[in-house]
């Protein structure tokens, strides 16, 4: 017999034996369909949607998914960039960038792919040519991620990232400058210009690559508008020669599609009005070298997507909680539950994110607080078929010795 024949028949074997034994197979799957393992990147809110929900969906009418930590997150928040690290090069950090704004933008930000891409591309072209100015305008409606973006491109450009708890994911890292465009109003000229050019100066002497949000820019009082337009020129201010400001990155958020007004239009069309009423917002300002990336409302499929993305974030948001299961129509529970109130309709993904929050998070802060802070617990999230509440099944796996036993198996 030649060793094509004998690999013939090899195969032939193996086929029919799995052929046999497939039924066998299929009687002894476990009840959850779908494991991601690892399943959130570092630093950001939204978790990188992975391969298996679409490669094995349609398997069952209603599949158990189950997502396993603990989320590298963790392990990324712990080797960030050493401590013993004195200046932030950009230069030499780029592989690093580019994959923090990848995970984050490109794979985290939900309902905006039209300009992941766009954003990303703007930031790495500013590491690639520090003195040339980046000014980024994110506008659109409430709750689609127009400051969660600007906190992801701070992270990437930060020497440090820290955790605002013990237990929770690192948040905008310490290269971020947060200037609210809400809360000047009625502050004299004089102290208003010598409050935020001092703390201008002050940031960027530190993070001469950081980040300067403008939160809610289109709000600005006008006096606030002169004492920033330095930042959108590049220019030094004249009381701080010699202090730069074209290194740092400069974004601005504004509101402009509230209320809905950006429903039904195209990116093209949002970004000419935002354009527009920029120009109103800022009077006497040049915004030429301001890029503006319009933020569309929520699709439906949007809503699903963050819905799933948020509960399976669990593990990211607290590292005690080492895996979370929910069935694939959990999403659309969600999504129901919001619609009869017209909460996303109004309110985007900020609606969506709270309602996770007080499904999941709050009732794990409740749990954490009898529990003790040392449990890591399993969480399963259903909803009652009765009476349609959502509940929560908290299983611990490990626990402190003045514990044990205490809050086993509770469902909140």
């Amino acid at each position: 017999m030649t060793h094509g024949h004998v690999a013939a028949v090899a195969y032939t074997t193996a086929a029919a034996l799995m052929m046999l034994l497939l039924p066998l197979l299929l009687l002894v799957t476990p009840p959850v369909d779908a494991v991601f393992s690892d399943a959130c990147r570092p630093g950001g809110l939204y978790c990188e949607a992975g391969g298996a929900l679409s490669s094995q969906a349609g398997r069952f009418a209603s599949r158990w998914l189950s997502v396993k930590g603990p989320c590298s997150v963790w392990r990324s928040a712990a080797s960030w960039r050493s401590a013993a690290t004195s200046a932030f090069d950009p230069q030499s950090l780029k592989a690093d960038i580019k994959t923090s704004l990848e995970v984050d933008i490109v794979r985290g930000l939900v309902g905006q792919e039209h300009v992941t891409h766009e954003i990303v591309n703007a930031v790495l072209f500013k590491v690639q040519n520090p003195d040339t100015p980046c000014i980024l305008h994110f506008a659109g409606d409430h709750g689609v991620g127009k400051t969660k973006a600007a906190k992801a491109v701070s992270r990437a450009l930060s020497l440090h990232r820290t955790t605002r708890y013990k237990f929770t994911m690192p948040d905008a890292g310490d290269a971020l400058l947060l200037i609210s465009g809400t809360a000047y109003e009625g502050m004299p000229a004089d102290q208003l210009r010598q409050y935020l050019v001092k703390s201008i100066v002050d940031h960027i002497k530190v993070h001469p690559f950081g980040v300067v949000l403008i939160d809610e820019a289109d709000k600005l009082p006008l006096d606030a508008v002169r004492v920033l337009t330095p930042l959108i020129k590049s220019v030094e201010y004249p009381e701080h020669p010699g202090v730069s400001l074209s290194r740092a990155v400069v974004i601005l958020t504004s509101d402009f599609g509230e209320q809905g007004r950006t429903r039904g239009k195209s990116s093209e069309q949002v970004r000419a009005e935002v354009v527009a009423a920029m120009a109103t917002a800022w009077p006497g300002v040049s915004l030429l070298d301001v890029r503006t990336f319009p933020f569309l409302p929520f699709s439906k499929q949007s809503a699903l997507q963050l819905a799933e993305v948020l509960v399976r974030g669990t593990t990211c948001r607290d590292r005690r909680v080492q895996r979370v299961q929910f069935l694939e129509t959990l999403p659309a529970s969600i999504v129901q539950a919001l619609d009869a109130s017209r909460d996303i309709e109004m309110r985007n993904g900020r609606a969506i994110v709270q309602f996770v929050e007080s499904i999941v998070d709050n009732r794990l802060a409740t749990y954490f607080a009898s529990a003790g802070s040392d449990v890591t617990v399993e969480v399963t999230v259903k909803v009652d078929p009765v009476t349609g509440k959502f509940r929560l099944n908290v299983k611990p796996t490990t626990m402190t010795k003045d514990a044990v036993g205490a809050l086993a198996n509770v469902e909140l």
